[in-house]
């Protein structure tokens, strides 16, 4: 499966759309790696898609035709991949964000913020250590 691949290290070559999300989604499998189960995941000032009008730079990028005139990693995507867990996030309740900073909008233009929280584990039933000592499972 495509987490197995990323895992170890394997990847398209960095100028297609979709390496760009295959690197997304690898750092993301990093960060959330290091979150404990329940806790929340932030990516924060993520480059808003390329067919988004940029005012500060007055350009309108466009997608690369690759791409079939579409971005891979938009606000969907973060969605779409959590829910798949197609890179290994292990992430729920994921929600995009605009950046409403005026100062970093001068900045860098239009960027968005995705929060997510990493599922909790269901939890197994142990008994107490001292009834593994008895086949029974106590007295």
């Amino acid at each position: 499966d495509r987490a197995t691949h990323h895992r170890r290290g394997g990847g398209a070559p960095a100028a297609t759309p979709e390496a760009e999300a295959d690197a997304y989604g690898s750092w993301t499998r990093e960060l959330a790696r290091t979150v404990k189960p329940g806790g929340r995941i932030f990516v924060g000032n993520v480059q808003a898609p390329r067919a988004t009008e940029d005012a500060a730079a007055g350009l309108y990028l466009k997608p690369p035709a690759a791409a079939g005139g579409r971005d891979v990693v938009d606000e969907a995507w973060w969605r779409d991949a959590a829910a798949s867990d197609e890179y290994g996030w292990d992430a729920e309740d994921v929600r995009v964000a605009p950046l409403t900073d005026a100062t970093l909008l001068d900045a860098w233009g239009p960027r968005y913020h995705v929060f997510m929280r990493r599922r909790r584990k269901k939890a197994e039933r142990k008994w107490p250590s001292w009834q593994d000592e008895f086949p029974s499972g106590g007295l």
